[in-house]
């Protein structure tokens, strides 16, 4: 039998959280995984801005640290040279399954499929079939906050379509009406409708790994995250100088809860999945805490462009090629001419409200990468001034500010449970780097770490005898 290894990467979920969940019950599955698997706690080796999901899942994929693989931004992830995981399963004639995976681009031609994650502007999908669940992911996840977005149609019905043939299940079809039904009589949230991307993925995730049974494959999921980041003063307000009000509590309250008892749900049909033979691993790259800078001021609430391309016409900028939105307040501007990108670029960087610097800004080549740099409450007739082009553009006009106040912050730490066949138990007291993830998988397979995997394999047991 080939030594199968599944790779959970449930982002930024935290050992303070899980413990209380598992505490109240919520979490059965992920409870039963901890018993049954060796425990570790990361340390992504990585502080301040470079403390960033897509920068640590890079790491995490190739057993280097940023210095090394150099995928600072999300989108960057072609960047990379260094062998990944995947490339080194696939040069050995294995089957991989990468769904979802944050920047994580393979450095050599995929050997089986790849599902690339929905900030990705230009990667190619393996094989090139799933294009209308990728495209309709990628508009949910890039504009999910924009209330003015709308799909048409046709993405709809192509999406649907593709899920009816690719894996759709009852459950997800329940789901989706309890929450469209919801919505309708006040009982549901739209917050919750990001849980529900999670379930048709895991849907598609699912059928594919019956059909193949992958040597190695890893699935993705952003939901708890992106609640933690927006809504964990909902779940302890008291913690919080700026507490939110009674009907925000009710309304954003369950949130993060609701975002772990989803994760125990992939946890539980994952299990399923890999069985007594396989090796299932449970990993969050970092953590997250309570996050209060500027709670005293209002709080930290970013603003995003209603439409890049007309605000980029309105600051007057040189015509980008095309644009992608990425999270929170960033956006990428990919120029033909990099005289334009250098243009724009500096016309953003000298761009201010008020006196204070309007964008941060990073440009590479013709790819310029930026995002308003304000996150305070701006007066309704505040006003970018851009010297470069002599554009003066209110600020309400084309950005939209965040619903809630950010809420959580990255940390170094990360969860690591890995269950192996026969394997061992057990808690290791002291952190180990995240780089260790990548050569213990391979490990696990019965493949030698590449030279550039330095960190040492971590004591889980030995590989399952092919």
């Amino acid at each position: 039998m080939t030594p199968t290894v599944l790779v959970l990467e449930l982002n930024e979920l935290c050992t303070p959280l899980l413990d209380r969940f598992m505490a109240e019950g919520l979490l059965p599955n992920v409870a039963r995984l901890r018993a049954e698997s060796a425990r570790f706690t990361t340390d992504a080796e990585e502080t301040g801005d470079r403390l960033q999901p897509w920068v640590q899942w890079v790491t995490a994929h190739t057993g280097v640290g940023l210095a090394e693989h150099g995928a600072f931004k999300l989108g960057e992830g072609s960047v990379n040279t260094c062998p990944t995981v995947a490339d080194v399963v696939g040069e050995a004639g294995g089957d991989v399954w990468l769904c979802g995976p944050m920047n994580v681009v393979p450095t050599r031609a995929v050997c089986g499929r790849w599902l690339p994650d929905p900030w990705n502007p230009d990667a190619t999908l393996v094989p090139p079939d799933l294009a209308p669940f990728a495209d309709f992911v990628r508009a949910n996840v890039q504009e999910h906050t924009n209330e003015r977005h709308r799909l048409s149609a046709r993405s709809y019905v192509d999406f649907l379509a593709f899920m009816a043939r690719h894996g759709l299940s009852p459950a997800t079809v329940a789901e989706v009406g309890r929450q469209l039904g919801g919505e309708r009589v006040g009982r549901r949230s739209r917050w919750q409708r990001t849980a529900l991307l999670d379930r048709f993925q895991w849907d598609v995730f699912r059928r594919e790994w019956k059909r193949n049974r992958p040597q190695f494959a890893t699935y993705f999921s952003n939901t708890a995250a992106h609640y933690q980041h927006l809504y964990w003063r909902h779940l302890d307000p008291d913690a919080f100088p700026l507490r939110p009000d009674d009907a925000e509590i009710a309304t954003y309250g369950p949130a993060v809860r609701s975002g772990y008892q989803e994760a125990d749900r992939l946890v539980g049909d994952a299990l399923d999945l890999v069985g007594d033979e396989g090796t299932l691993v449970f990993c969050t790259a970092l953590g997250q805490a309570p996050f209060t800078d500027g709670d005293d001021d209002g709080g930290s609430r970013f603003y995003r462009p209603y439409d890049v391309v007309a605000f980029v016409k309105a600051l007057g900028l040189p015509a980008p090629e095309h644009t992608s939105p990425v999270m929170s307040e960033q956006f990428h501007l990919f120029f033909t001419v990099e005289a334009d990108a250098d243009a724009a670029a500096a016309a953003l960087a000298a761009a201010t409200v008020d006196g204070e610097s309007a964008f941060t800004v990073r440009q590479a080549g013709c790819d310029v990468f930026s995002g308003f740099n304000l996150v305070s409450d701006l007066a309704t007739d505040a006003e970018i001034e851009v010297p470069a082009t002599g554009a003066r553009v209110r600020v309400h006009e084309y950005l939209y500010r965040a619903e809630t106040s950010r809420s959580g912050s990255h940390v170094p730490e990360g969860v690591l449970w890995i269950r192996t066949p026969g394997g061992v138990t057990g808690e290791r007291s002291e952190p180990v780097p995240l780089r260790s993830l990548a050569p213990t998988l391979l490990h696990l397979m019965g493949l030698a770490p590449t030279s550039s995997m330095t960190a040492p394999i971590l004591p889980v047991g030995q590989p399952v005898p092919a």
